[in-house]
């Protein structure tokens, strides 16, 4: 891949997520009986079950956008004394839903909002082109969002997730909407963001 970036990414160590006995009622028979794993970092984390499983629940749950029934979920190791959970989890919720016309590159920035606070410097816009040109769309970055296909708004939400830069990503269904060379390029940030020691997090149909 000629145009792979992401060089704005360094290798360090990150935390990881153990999750016990989490349990929610009506939400799928994923966590209708508990669910127990550790996301350890530097490791993609495939969870795969078939539609209305409880994947879409689980992710909101380690989010911190959910709250389970009963369970424990708990951040280990470097990285999670921090005072800024943008710097410890990036969430790609399963849909695309962009709230107001806005332009590809202010999406991705968004993403960088814990380094520039509103005042985007030089790092962040070539941050934000890098993720862009990593998922083949690096030519859309002045595009409007509400003109971009299904596929492409999606792409542009994985690169605003990482442009982020966290410890843990949390994915749900990044391939959807995707044809297989846009799926290729998001398997292939998604195996160099891991060997960089992050905790991947991906939740997909069976």
């Amino acid at each position: 891949m000629t145009d792979f970036g992401l060089a704005f990414m360094r290798r360090r160590p990150c935390a990881g997520i153990s999750v016990r006995q989490l349990r929610m009622t009506g939400r799928g028979d994923l966590l209708a009986t508990g669910f127990s794993t550790d996301f350890h970092p530097a490791k993609i984390h495939y969870i795969e079950a078939p539609n209305g499983a409880g994947k879409s629940s689980l992710l909101s749950c380690l989010a911190g956008l959910d709250s389970p029934g009963s369970g424990t979920i708990a951040v280990q190791g470097a990285g999670t004394v921090t005072a800024d959970p943008a710097a410890l989890l990036a969430w790609l919720p399963p849909h695309d839903d962009f709230p107001l016309p806005v332009s590809v590159i202010d999406v991705v920035l968004a993403g960088r909002w814990r380094f520039h606070r509103g005042n985007p410097v030089a790092s962040d816009i070539t941050a934000a082109i890098d993720c862009l040109r990593s998922l083949g769309i690096g030519e859309l970055s002045a595009r409007s969002v509400d003109s971009l296909s299904t596929g492409q708004r999606r792409r542009v939400n994985l690169a605003r997730v990482f442009a982020q830069d966290a410890d843990v990503l949390l994915l749900d269904e990044p391939f959807s909407g995707l044809d297989e060379d846009a799926k290729r390029r998001v398997d292939d940030c998604l195996n160099w963001i891991a060997d960089l020691g992050r905790t991947v997090i991906v939740a997909r149909p069976r």
